[in-house]
């Protein structure tokens, strides 16, 4: 999950956007992305459904900009996403 949410933290920076995600968000992401049986591939489908599409979406909406942090948390069965000036 480390190795994923860095990436992903890197394409983030590089558009100048900053990433924080909690460890009960940690810990739904390596939940939801497991499967012995297929190695890392799962997981790494898991960040893109839910946390590459959704950010893309504000991207691209303008909720989430140039400047802005990202903060990532679990809440309510469901990863939340607040954008922070």
């Amino acid at each position: 999950v480390e190795i994923q949410l860095q990436r992903f933290a890197a394409r983030l920076k590089s558009q100048n956007i900053g990433f924080e995600v909690t460890e009960r968000a940690k810990k739904f992401i390596a939940e939801d992305g497991y499967d012995p049986s297929f190695g890392a591939r799962p997981l790494k489908r898991a960040v893109i459904r839910l946390l590459e599409n959704p950010v893309s979406r504000m991207i691209i909406e303008g909720k989430l900009e140039e400047n802005m942090t990202l903060k990532v948390d679990f809440k309510k069965d469901q990863l939340s996403f607040e954008c922070l000036n």
